[in-house]
């Protein structure tokens, strides 16, 4: 029996090693490439995300401003007359009314100026609540895409409650848990809701959508008249 051997010359075998190495820096920077691009499709993504995120979140506030200006002077008294208490000698900020259908059309018609999306697009994701100051309570009419509903409470600090009981029947009719409840009265040092009108907003579930992501999102606003008594004369 004769047998043979053979030997694999050593430049070949440095070519191969060579070969070889050089295929893993090319995969190892195909994987980076790819890890680079997806972090910054990312980073682009929230960010466009974030930023329509807050012009929504300006333009509500904005459009708010604008609805609580509506004071309706037909019935609203008016005048240093109108409103002094001769029991106290103070002057009331009661029976001042905001005017719905006007406050209203402000708010969409303000948002839209700013989004340029239409009233129809967020309407039925949205509860507005007006608060008119009466002479013995307040009086609270809130719209949503349920209808409109009104009532009375006596004091400020109720109105919280009341808007949150809302929020709670809706998330109970829907299903969904709504986690955006309101908390005005959290802490007596915070701005709390006090015997003037108010303009309160809140848009639940707005899609709001980046580069790929598309999400759900809420927004809530409120602002009071800044209301000053002046003499009729």
């Amino acid at each position: 029996m004769i047998l043979r051997t053979c030997t694999i010359p050593q430049k070949l075998s440095a070519e191969l090693n060579s070969e070889r190495g050089s295929a893993s820096i090319i995969v190892l920077g195909i994987i980076s490439f790819m890890v680079l691009i997806t972090i910054f499709l990312g980073i682009v993504d929230y960010s466009l995300y974030s930023e329509k995120r807050d012009i929504i979140r300006k333009s509500i506030d904005n459009s708010v401003t604008a609805a609580i200006q509506e004071i309706d002077t037909n019935t609203s008294k008016e005048g240093l007359s109108k409103a002094y208490d001769a029991n106290t000698g103070e002057i009331q900020l009661k029976s001042i009314y905001l005017n719905e259908t006007r406050a209203n059309n402000a708010f969409y018609s303000t948002f839209k100026a700013n989004t340029n999306i239409e009233r129809s697009t967020i309407e039925n994701n949205a509860l507005i609540v007006i608060i008119n100051p009466q002479q013995t309570n307040l009086q609270y009419i809130m719209q949503s895409s349920d209808g409109r509903v009104t009532g009375t409470v006596f004091s400020p600090e109720q109105i919280e409650t009341v808007v949150n009981n809302k929020l709670n029947l809706d998330s109970a009719a829907t299903g969904k848990s709504d986690k955006h409840i309101i908390y005005v009265n959290g802490n007596v040092k915070t701005v709390e809701f006090k015997e003037r009108p108010y303009y309160l907003v809140i848009v639940r579930n707005l899609p709001v959508k980046g580069l790929f992501r598309r999400k759900n999102t809420t927004f809530i606003a409120f602002k009071g008249a800044n209301i000053e008594r002046k003499s009729e004369n």
